[in-house]
């Protein structure tokens, strides 16, 4: 920032403000008050600085209602995490962990708004071309208005004419969206817009005192633990027992690339079934989870956020003390936000129409599939094989339920997909998935080509979100994540997923052999099938059987079953 000449950058950044103000220039201002909190809080005016971040947060707020094909040229999680940063300075945890909340909500919109994902479900083909008018009417005066500014010969009628041509688009758009959010009630928070949480539903949340809920923020100074736990009941004035939410916050003192240098190092360590991953799983244990021990140290089921490259770390494969892993004391699953966990779990199950298991494996892929892949993915290997096609042949006769369909080869199509997928309350995929972090609604299952010519086997994320689905869980047995991955196309598949129906997604993080992977699916399986007596969460499900294999001599190194994770509502 000016070579921390910060009252230089100060007056720069305030210009900015002034000038985006002028212009109406949403992006820009938000930017600019961002950067002039930045300033304020180095010259140590923090009052001010809160107010300019704030402020920011109203500004990238506010654009959500506005129609728009491209996306920001800024981060705009940007004030979010600027203020967690500047409340935990001041020792206001409470607020911090809010910001870093509606960071991660704000980050899931614009992955969806940018990658041109966001849902059209249920809207009719009116409503849907009357939405694409109006938001190209405000795409394009935004383009005239900009090329406008740049031309030495615009004149300020011109520009005048224009603003008001575009604040009147603006408007229309926005009252059309309105009516849509009205007449369609779910549009609103399937497209990424969700209410902020509050402090009962936090308590169901959490739900018990045997539970933990642990969110990772990663700023550009620090980073950040935030565990929420409910330690005992309190009476009330009326003598009601109401649990009492404990947040506690933690500095992890470690920048993003040492992190990212570690969190890499670990997982290569397990891929690879080296020996000497221990230290490393000590060293991350210490780093990550150690500061709140004491908070944590009785708990037995974790639910974890992780933020950037912590999507890439087994938490479950970490050490406290050697030869004892986090996973022999907790079961763990994971979500996007604890925001989006409360949507997930207030999902409403559907009624199954006929099948209970849907499988996919070994599909046969088209020439053309594998001709896009190898030049997109050169660094990626997807490549069905016949271990699928037992896969999931074994698992769906271990779940047991005369109504179970299972397609593979040429069978294993996308077009069957779409038509199975709403009868459905498993769907598994034996087949090659990849999570694409350049594009992460790019994102895909690998299947048979269909009968469309459109349909050459990529079951994308972007067309996830707009199916329909009864199932109450989706296996990716098969994934894969490429070395780059920073913790976008996890969270943006599962996403899709839970538009679609599905609030639950069971995923793979590396490839194990086939025998190992079979054991593991066939005991999980085996625990959540249908039956009567109580059922067993999926959590629990999973986390016996990462266990059965980890007490055995011939599977203990973690490689073996570290490398499952449940995303979403694990219940």
């Amino acid at each position: 920032m000016f070579q921390n000449e910060y009252s230089k950058a100060l007056s720069a950044a305030e210009s900015a403000t002034m000038i985006a103000r002028q212009v109406d220039n949403t992006d820009l201002l938000w930017y600019a008050l961002a950067l002039t909190g930045k300033a304020r809080q180095k010259l140590e005016q923090n009052a001010q600085a809160y107010q300019a971040f704030t402020d920011a947060v109203s500004m990238v707020e506010s654009q959500r209602s506005r129609a728009t094909v491209a996306g920001s040229q800024h981060n705009s999680s940007l004030p979010y995490l600027a203020l967690v940063d500047l409340l935990f300075s001041q020792h206001r945890p409470s607020a911090a962990f809010d910001y870093a909340e509606r960071a991660k909500v704000q980050t899931l919109f614009d992955l969806l708004r940018n990658s041109n994902a966001a849902t059209n479900k249920g809207l009719s083909a009116a409503e849907r071309n009357e939405e694409q008018r109006l938001a190209g009417t405000v795409t394009s005066l935004e383009f005239q208005l900009d090329r406008q500014s740049q031309l030495r010969n615009s004149t300020e009628a011109r520009q005048t004419s224009l603003r008001e041509r575009l604040r009147q688009a603006r408007t229309a758009y926005g009252e059309f969206r309105e009516r849509l959010f009205q007449t369609h009630p779910r549009l609103k928070l399937d497209r990424g817009e969700l209410p902020p949480l509050k402090l009962e539903e936090l308590r169901s949340l959490i739900g018990d005192t045997n539970t933990a809920l642990l969110e990772y923020v990663l700023t550009e100074t620090n980073t950040y633990l935030f565990v929420l736990t409910i330690e005992k009941d309190s009476k009330t004035a009326t003598n009601k027992r109401v649990p009492t939410i404990e947040l506690k916050a933690y500095p992890l003192e470690i920048r993003n690339d040492e992190l990212t240098a570690r969190v890499r190092q670990f997982e290569r360590q397990l891929t690879e079934r080296s020996a000497d991953f221990q230290e490393t799983s000590r060293e991350l244990y210490d780093l990550l989870i150690k500061p709140a021990d004491d908070q944590i140290v009785l708990k037995t089921k974790l639910v974890i956020v992780p933020d950037g490259v912590l999507w890439r770390l087994p938490f479950v494969a970490l050490e406290p003390v050697q030869e004892h892993y986090l996973a022999d004391q907790m079961q763990i699953s994971y979500a996007p936000s604890l925001t989006a966990l409360r949507e997930m779990r207030k999902q409403p199950r559907q009624l199954i129409a006929s099948s209970s298991f849907v499988g996919f494996g070994n599909p046969t892929f088209s020439k053309m599939f594998t001709n896009r892949v190898e030049l997109a993915y050169a660094d990626s290997k997807v490549e069905p094989s016949i271990q699928q096609e037992e896969e999931v042949k074994r698992v769906a006769q271990t779940y047991g339920d005369p109504r179970n369909r299972v397609f593979v080869g040429t069978s294993a199509t996308e077009d069957r997909f779409k038509l199975e997928a709403s009868k459905a309350d498993v769907l598994h995929f034996a087949a090659p998935a990849l999570f694409d972090e350049t594009s992460p609604m790019s994102s895909f299952i690998g299947l048979a080509p269909g009968t469309s010519n459109q349909d050459e086997g990529f079951l994308q994320a972007r067309e996830i979100i707009n199916l329909q689905t009864t199932a109450q869980l989706v296996v990716l047995s098969s994934a894969q994540a490429p070395r780059h991955l920073q913790g976008l196309a996890m969270p943006g598949v599962s996403w899709s997923w839970f538009v679609a129906g599905a609030p639950a997604m069971m995923v793979s993080r590396w490839q194990v052999e086939p025998a190992v992977r079979l054991n593991l699916l066939t005991s999980f399986y085996s625990a959540i099938r249908p039956k009567r007596g109580t059922p067993v969460s999926k959590a629990t499900s999973l986390h016996r059987s990462m266990m059965s294999l980890r007490r055995s001599a011939e599977y203990r190194h973690p490689h073996y079953w570290a490398g499952f994770s449940i995303i979403g509502n694990a219940q």
